[in-house]
């Protein structure tokens, strides 16, 4: 959630904090589902490494064209890597799709929400005004 999240908010205005929203919850969805298939397979410890590799080269050469697309190969090499790291065992595939799929949608949301927050006009003037009014307060006393 906390990456989902952090990925959202630093969209550069509103209208880019919805467009990452869209292509991170989107993406990752589509992911997921290339995840289930893929983990579907059994792969042994080599066929994984070799998936991996071309998982990442993958979303090296789609990460600066489109971030929507590159999310969809990004997903599975992350929930990979974060099963791997415990162990080459067998876990259920549909939990796991489930459990990150909402994760993502609601560290999205989260995101959503902080973005409006950190873009809103009013909210900046506001805060600007009171860290002023804060500092003159303080270089008073």
């Amino acid at each position: 959630m906390p990456v989902s999240c952090c990925a959202i908010m630093q969209g550069v205005s509103v209208t880019h904090v919805w467009q990452r929203s869209i292509h991170r919850i989107s993406g990752t969805l589509i992911g997921m589902g290339l995840t289930w298939i893929l983990i579907q397979f059994n792969f042994s410890l080599l066929e994984i490494c070799i998936c991996l590799l071309i998982l990442q080269f993958i979303i090296e050469m789609l990460v600066t064209r489109h971030y929507g697309l590159a999310a969809v190969f990004i997903t599975p090499l992350s929930v990979f890597l974060a099963e791997l790291s415990r162990g080459v065992t067998v876990f259920n595939s549909n939990e796991l799709v489930q459990a990150r799929a909402l994760d993502i949608v609601i560290g999205s949301l989260i995101g959503i929400i902080g973005g409006m927050v950190l873009h809103n006009r009013y909210i900046q003037q506001k805060t600007i005004r009171q860290i002023r009014l804060t500092r003159v307060g303080l270089l008073r006393k």
